[in-house]
């Protein structure tokens, strides 16, 4: 009585729970109510990213982790980029409208007033301040050679030239700034190709992202004393700036400011300048706390007190033929010498640990290359498209080449692989189409995706035994590649890992590889005999499609499944052994294997897929085991030399022209099993004369047969056969 009194108390509190909406929770109480107060900045509570106009938007959730359905913003939206159109609707009138190239989002239309042809917008009414935000005859298709910005308008203090005032004003040779003026806005004289000479007086504070870009024209650049800052390329592609002189006043400096200055060759930071220096005439930009190199130019010599080379340093310096790095360098940034074109030579001393990515990309006169013994990893794309590089002499303090660290080098013809390294990355020497020959030491235990694709000369390769995966195409149309040695450590051979390798007449796989990946050996056209240990489990789709002078394939009893079209087109394969663990002939699994005179299908195989001798014109003999239960559609068609098959007694159905254009099958061993035979099942079949039912009569007559095998109904029906 007491037991079923506290079940029945336990049952009213926990329906009082739910009825005023507690609930059990991963909490110290038994029960408490969801409180969705928790703003848990993570990717499980996410609802969407930042744009425009707000954060990153997420759900609040409950202290026991449950997500609500209230959301929250976090971080700052991305804001607007308008594109800007200017209309005169009235004399001296205008209106300004502009479509976000982000979100398409159409601004308010704002109404602008032209005065000596510039137009101006007003910034504070109290202040009394306003900006030039565009210019009057360069959107009439008319522009003038100079251009004065006055100090005032309307009694309105100019103190500043907005986004996008001046783009893409190509007659505009010469401006004069007003010392009103304090900021310069983002592409503010943008492609301004024929602007040679610019003075920014010392009331300048800011200059914007992209403020000069690309006037390629400019070659003489005065920054007035009060700037103290120069944003993201600032001053890129400015082909014909030779010189440039950073004042004591600049405290932030992008390291893109200057990138593409293909002719820049003289730069000095001035003494006094807290932040920056160009220590000992060295021609550079060094950050004075970090000894940071942040930007250089072709006649840059690093002072031996310089740590690091910044990223993007010599970015595009298409000049710089030479360089020596100090031994008190430890690191060199990401794209240090990108596209540094005439470079021709680089040693990398011993005191240099991290080598960033794509530091020497398509340095393409870069012939030599020395790394020191304090290197301890090749980043990604370090030297990729270096075209011209021939040789390079890798540290055993490596221990990783990571992705397309040394993809299309096409003059590379080898490379020795310290034994400290373990492991090759996606697309290491892609494209390497000269590389004639590479020892892969024991040390390294993965070799990643691409890693060898292209390399059209490599003639041997040798995969230890440390090895444990070959990536997916990792040596994809290698077409002189002969000789394949597999280490016995490789557990899968992964997809299309060595397909075009036309070349490849012999391969030993190893007892233990598991798997075969799909299209593994595709077109290794040279490829004449196979035997799969049965270690392995699974061959996958197309592994060995159109391998044409493959003649002899062994099928260990590991392998449970013969993939589509695996052997498809093998138009020389003349002998199969199929293991007695195969359960299944997939689609089109031995299509085309033009030679392929005799099978003999295992027992442990149960269904025999669509198409899966098709075309195997050479076919005289068939043997199906015991174990089938289904012939599917098109699986002998055009089999013209199969003259008597016997279907066993495990088969239920016979599939959709199976049998088509079968021209000298003459007899068939059908059994009482077999309860459907598709439409066309024997289409073509000429030759037909007998059919033996292992059945009576009435059993043959209760088969499903479609009214469309003509053939089949025409032969002579031998009933009760004993085979």
């Amino acid at each position: 009585m007491g037991n079923k009194f506290l079940r029945l108390f336990l049952i009213v509190i926990s329906s009082f729970a739910v009825s005023v909406g507690l609930a059990s929770c991963s909490v110290n109480n038994m029960f408490h109510r969801h409180k969705y107060n928790q703003q848990v900045v993570t990717d499980t509570y996410k609802v969407s990213n930042a744009d425009c106009e707000h954060g990153v938007t997420y759900y609040y959730s409950c202290s026991c982790g449950k997500q609500g359905t209230e959301t929250f913003e976090y971080g700052e939206p991305l804001g607007h980029d308008y594109l800007w159109e200017y209309f005169e609707i009235w004399n001296g009138i205008y209106v300004r409208k502009g479509k976000c190239s982000k979100c398409d989002k159409i601004s308010k239309i704002k109404i602008y007033q032209s005065v000596n042809n510039l137009l101006f917008s007003v910034i504070s009414e109290e202040e009394k301040t306003c900006e030039v935000i565009g210019y009057k005859k360069y959107y009439k298709d008319e522009g003038d050679n100079i251009i004065y910005i006055p100090k005032m308008w309307n009694g309105y203090k100019v103190t500043s030239i907005g986004t996008d005032a001046f783009r893409s004003c190509d007659s505009l040779s010469t401006i004069v700034i007003p010392d009103s003026v304090t900021s310069i806005g983002k592409c503010a004289f943008w492609y301004c190709s024929s602007l040679s000479t610019i003075v920014i007086p010392d009331s300048i504070t800011s200059i914007g992202d992209n403020a000069f870009y690309e006037c390629s024209s400019l070659s003489s650049v005065t920054i007035g004393n009060g700037v103290t800052s120069i944003g993201d390329y600032a001053f890129s592609y400015c082909s014909s700036l030779s010189t440039i002189v950073i004042p004591d006043s600049v405290t932030s400096i992008s390291n893109s400011a200057f990138r593409y200055c293909n002719s820049l060759r003289s730069i000095i930071v001035k003494e006094g300048n807290t932040v920056y220096d160009s220590r000992e005439d060295c021609n550079a930009i060094i950050e004075t706390s970090t000894n940071t190199l942040i930007t250089g130019c072709a006649d840059t010599i690093i002072p031996d007190s310089v740590t690091s080379i910044g990223n993007s340093a010599f970015y595009n310096c298409t000049s710089l033929s030479s360089i020596m790095i100090p031994d008190s360098v430890i690191s060199i940034g990401n794209s240090a010498f990108y596209n540094c074109t005439l470079l021709r030579s680089i040693e990398i001393p011993d005191s240099v640990t991290s080598i960033g990515n794509e530091v020497f990309y398509c340095c393409t006169s870069l012939g030599s290359v020395t790394i020191g013994n304090g290197v301890t990893s090749i980043g990604d794309l370090v030297f990729h498209g270096c075209t011209s590089l021939r040789s390079i002499v890798i540290s055993d303090s490596v221990t990783s080449i990571s992705s397309e660290a040394f993809s299309f080098c096409t003059s590379l013809r080898s490379i020795e692989i310290p034994d400290s390294v373990t492991s090759i990355g996606n697309s290491a020497f892609h494209g390497c189409s000269s590389l004639k020959s590479i020892e892969i030491p024991n040390s390294v235990t993965s070799i990643g995706k691409d890693a060898f694709t292209g390399c059209s000369s490599l003639k041997s390769i040798e995969i230890p035994d440390s090895v444990i995966s070959i990536g997916k195409c990792a040596f994809y149309e290698c077409t002189s590649l002969n000789s394949v040695t597999i280490g016995k450590g490789v557990t899968s051979i992964s997809d299309l890992a060595f397909l075009g390798c036309t070349s490849l007449s012999t391969i030993e796989i190893p007892d233990s590889v598991t798997s075969i990946g799909k299209s593994a050996f595709y077109n290794c056209t040279s490829l004449r005999s196979i035997v799969i240990p049965n270690s392995v489990t699974s061959i996958d789709g197309f592994a060995f499609y159109g391998c044409s002078s493959l003649s002899s394939v062994t099928i260990g009893n590991g392998v449970t499944s013969i993939g589509n079209s695996t052997f498809y087109g093998c138009s020389s394969l003349s002998s199969v052994t199929i293991g007695n663990g195969v359960t299944s002939i997939d689609s089109s699994a031995f299509s085309g294997c033009l030679s392929l005179k005799s099978i003999e299908i295992p027992d442990s195989v149960i269904s025999i897929g669509k198409y899966a001798f098709s075309g195997c014109s050479s076919l005289s003999s068939v043997t199906i085991g015991k174990g089938v239960t289904s012939i599917s559609d098109f699986a002998f068609k055009g089999c013209t030399s199969l003259s008597t098959i016997v279907i066993p007694d495990s088969v239920t159905s016979i599939g959709r022209y199976v049998f088509w254009n079968c021209t000298s099958l003459s007899s068939i061993v059908i059994p009482n099993s077999v309860t459907s035979i598709g439409e066309f099942a024997f289409l073509g079949c000429s030759s037909l004369s007998d059919v033996y039912y292992i059945g009576s009569k009435e059993q043959w007559n209760a088969i499903s047969i479609d009214s469309n095998n003509v053939e089949l109904k025409s032969a002579t029906i031998h009933y009760n056969y004993i085979g």
